[in-house]
């Protein structure tokens, strides 16, 4: 994840971009969103990077957004769908599962 962050800074250097995690790691979500509205930031798309949809895209992600958007009423979230269920993601992953080494 830190090297998708790294990789759209080096394209849009003026994207805030910041990872964010749901459990076991930091930071979480909730201190992301307070760190960039604390600068100013109102808008925020989040891209869970996960291959599915499963339980934390499902129910935790929605929670939390809810949570951050009744704490931020002038907030807008946009989420995503999981990275992993985006066709273009799909034919990588199968194009690199193909490929001979």
């Amino acid at each position: 994840m830190e090297a998708v962050r790294d990789a759209i800074a080096q394209q849009d250097g003026d994207l805030p971009v910041r990872c964010a995690y749901l459990e076991l790691c930091e930071p979480s979500l909730p201190a992301v969103v307070a760190e960039l509205y604390a600068t100013g930031v109102r808008c925020f798309r989040i891209v869970p990077m996960f291959l599915g949809t499963g339980r934390h895209a499902r129910e935790d992600l929605p929670a939390l957004v809810a949570t951050m958007k009744a704490a931020y009423s002038d907030i807008r979230v946009d989420v995503q769908q999981a990275i992993g269920e985006d066709a273009r993601m799909t034919a990588l992953m199968a194009q690199i599962s193909a490929e001979e080494n």
